[in-house]
C-alpha cells in the first residue's frame, strides 16, 4: 500500500501516515519498495514484515513477542553478514 492509499482508512494527516511508516519502518514492522512507473515516476510502497504479533499479560507482567518475516534477499544478507563477522 502507499501513505496516500491508507490515508481515507485512518483518521490522520497525510504526514501523520508518512511519521507512522517511518516509526514503523525504523522497528522493522514494514518493508519498503519502490516502483518505477512507464511515465517516469516513482512511488513507495509499503507491506507489513510481520508474521506474528503475540502480546500477553500473566501476572501484571507484560510480555510482547515480535515475529518477522524475512524475505529472500533479508536471509542473504544476514548469512553474508555472519559471513563476515566470522572473517574479523
Amino acid at each position: 500500500m502507499s501513505a496516500q492509499s491508507l490515508e481515507p482508512h485512518c483518521d490522520a494527516s497525510l504526514a501523520t501516515i508518512y511519521r507512522r511508516i517511518e516509526d514503523l519502518l525504523e522497528f522493522g514492522l514494514l518493508r519498503e519498495r519502490t516502483e518505477l512507473e512507464s511515465d517516469g515516476n516513482h512511488y513507495r510502497r509499503f507491506e507489513s514484515n510481520l508474521d506474528r504479533l503475540s502480546i500477553s499479560l500473566d501476572d501484571g507482567d507484560l510480555s510482547i513477542d515480535v515475529d518477522r518475516r524475512d524475505d529472500a534477499p533479508d536471509r542473504l544478507r544476514t548469512m553474508w553478514d555472519a559471513m563476515q563477522s566470522g572473517w574479523d
